[in-house]
């Protein structure tokens, strides 16, 4: 469950506005918004709201190119991206590895309105 569910979305609007979204936006979040701090318990609860927003198909799960841009799975459909997500997070927490850009994967919004962000390290 995803702690403040409307504004959580909305700040990730905000950062996804900055650059490729990654689960550490979604410990940050997870943070801010609920009382879960501990490390762990903090990376748990932001791969569990990374997998409810790929399933809801409110997020798309994909990788970054060479030159920066994104390029989702070639999932079927949204549950099957959400269970690599879920998958690729489980792997990390069992081996006991910790979050970083891009593990198990780079995130954006399924609403193609919005602009990309720039390139990193540019405005």
């Amino acid at each position: 469950m995803i702690p403040q569910r409307t504004e959580f979305i909305e700040h990730l609007r905000e950062i996804r506005e900055y650059d490729w979204l990654t689960i550490l936006d979604l410990i940050f979040l997870i943070r801010e918004y609920s009382d879960i701090q501990e490390a762990r318990a903090a990376f748990a609860a932001a791969g569990a709201a990374a997998v409810e927003l790929v399933a809801e198909g409110v997020l798309v799960a994909g990788e970054l190119d060479d030159r920066g841009d994104f390029h989702p799975w070639p999932s079927r459909t949204a549950e099957e991206a959400a269970a690599r997500v879920n998958e690729g997070i489980a792997e990390m927490i069992r081996a006991g590895r910790n979050a970083s850009p891009g593990a198990p994967c780079w995130f954006d919004f399924a609403n193609k309105d919005r602009p990309a962000p720039p390139p990193n390290g540019t405005e």
